[in-house]
């Protein structure tokens, strides 16, 4: 852009060559700080895990954690119809899962 300077200042177009300039460069700065938002410091890096044997539970663990969530997700303690909809469909699976013997399942609905 071609910028005049006149007797009182700076042209029309100068000036909005300047406006356009100083929003270009704070698109870059906030480009590159958004870049430097996604990197991963070394630090939080994920580590080679070793592997392991996977932990075996024993059947009173299982029970123990089944008998805790039936009774925080059984359906008569649901406040609403659709409440106790839900909690039905989670009781099912809860049960499915302590009938596998999937002591990951029932820990994830545990955190929950």
């Amino acid at each position: 852009m071609i910028m005049k300077k006149k007797s009182n200042g700076w042209s029309i177009l100068g000036a909005i060559g300047a406006i356009a300039y100083v929003a270009y460069k704070e698109r870059q700065r906030d480009k590159i700080f958004r870049q430097n938002q996604q990197q991963v410091p070394p630090h939080a890096q994920a580590q080679p895990v070793e592997k392991s044997q996977p932990t075996k539970y024993t059947k009173e663990e299982l029970h123990t954690l089944y008998l805790a969530l039936s009774k925080k997700y059984h359906p008569d303690r649901a406040q609403s119809e659709t409440d106790k909809e839900f909690r039905a469909e989670l009781f099912k699976k809860l049960k499915d899962a302590y009938e596998r013997g999937d002591m990951v399942t029932l820990k994830m609905y545990q955190l929950n």
